[in-house]
């Protein structure tokens, strides 16, 4: 996700020392405020990257691994979440 978000503070590589926590939180919300959703998704959307999105429920297909899985049921205008993601087509 770094190098998706273009962070090459040397901070990073040590990622999991809880004391840079802050300062990482920092880089990336900067990052991530700076760019343009569909940009930031083409960015991330990478086997090495792991973000959640935090969208409208409207919206909630649109995105990754909830579209690739089929999660998203929509039926007379409601929105609801299936129990489990398919990932092959069921007939």
């Amino acid at each position: 996700m770094c190098k998706a978000l273009n962070l090459m503070d040397p901070i990073f590589a040590d990622q999991m020392n809880r004391k840079n926590w802050p300062t990482m939180c920092k880089g990336v919300a900067a990052a991530i405020k700076g760019m343009d959703l569909d940009i930031l998704q083409r960015a991330v959307d990478t086997p090495d990257a792991c973000l959640s999105w935090v969208v409208p429920l409207g919206d909630v297909g649109k995105f990754g691994y909830m579209k690739a899985g089929q999660t998203i049921l929509r039926d007379n205008g409601l929105t609801t979440v299936s129990a489990a993601p398919r990932f092959t087509p069921v007939e």
